[in-house]
């Protein structure tokens, strides 16, 4: 199974936004990642636009904590709130996805 796809999606209310991850992989399981990035919403989302095609698009999403060390150690310097939440975007959606392909929940 590989990463094809993500797809960020923003929840606005009147007191914070939410981001969610949809990832899609080939054999047509998708998987959901949740964040609450305060004020910091448009930065994430650029970090993802970057980052998904070096770190998940092609990827297999059960290798999740491999996908989590690159992505921790991949770049100059410590990643900071703004990677952090989009690592935790993409490692919710990967465990969801592996807990769809098991038939298993994944709390």
């Amino acid at each position: 199974m590989k990463v094809t796809a993500i797809t960020p999606l923003v929840l606005g209310t009147a007191w914070r936004e939410l981001v969610f991850l949809r990832v899609d992989t080939d054999d047509g399981i998708s998987g959901y990642g949740e964040v609450r990035p305060l004020n910091k919403t448009k930065a994430v989302l650029g970090y993802l636009e970057e980052a998904a095609p070096r770190y998940l698009i092609g990827r297999d999403p059960f290798n999740t904590e491999l996908l989590v060390h690159e992505m921790m150690n991949g770049d100059f310097g410590r990643p900071g709130e703004i990677a952090m939440s989009a690592l935790a975007l993409m490692e919710i959606a990967c465990w969801d996805i592996l807990g769809k392909d098991r038939g298993r929940p994944v709390h």
